[in-house]
């Protein structure tokens, strides 16, 4: 899939981190688990982001 150019050693480097296995997460969040969509909305500030567009 395509990668946009800003982002390939990013994720380069996170597939060898993950080495084989096939249950790696190429990210995870804070405690080192799935990113979840609060975690997202918490990182982005994304509820001030809306507010500020109306």
């Amino acid at each position: 899939m395509p990668i946009i150019l800003e982002i390939r050693d990013l994720v380069s480097r996170r597939l060898e981190a993950a080495g084989k296995d096939p249950a790696a997460r190429l990210f995870t969040g804070p405690r080192g688990g799935r990113i979840t969509a609060a975690v997202l909305r918490d990182a982005t500030h994304w509820d001030e982001v809306i507010a500020k567009l109306g």
